[in-house]
């Protein structure tokens, strides 16, 4: 492992997320066992929610809700997404506000534990995150 870890997007979500609780958005951060760099539509047969997790064995009626980015229109894409019963959600096309309070979340999260901190291990860093989200110490 490396000394110094800096978050970027091509973290594994699935081990940042593997936490010994859970935080109040966790139906939503199920599909996160998704590789953020494995997205993209010419390495569509990479995206797997179950992933390395055994906490997800249901994901029917999910709704995993993104931009209108190309990789999430992807054909293999959205079959992965039917395949598993994950919802599909998109913003309309011209209504930035559709997603306005997950993009808060999110921009708040990388402002306050990710652009101003530097990590050791991978588990510092879903200690980190954990532990703002709850607000309180695991």
């Amino acid at each position: 492992m490396p000394a110094n870890i800096h978050v970027t997007k091509r973290i594994k979500y699935e081990t940042i997320f593997k936490c010994k609780e859970y935080f109040s958005v966790r139906k939503m951060c199920k599909v996160l066992g998704v590789r953020e760099s494995g997205m993209y539509p010419e390495r569509v047969e990479k995206i797997n929610p179950k992933t390395n997790s055994k906490e997800i064995d249901n994901t029917e009626g999910i709704i995993f809700h993104s931009d209108r980015g190309s990789q999430y229109r992807s054909k293999g894409y959205k079959n992965m997404l039917d395949e598993n019963k994950i919802i599909s959600s998109m913003i309309k096309s011209g209504c930035p506000y559709d997603n306005s309070c997950v993009e808060g979340f999110f921009a708040i999260l990388k402002k306050e534990c990710i652009y101003r901190k530097s990590y050791a291990t991978i588990e510092e860093i879903a200690s980190s995150w954990c532990v703002w989200i709850y607000r309180t110490i695991l």
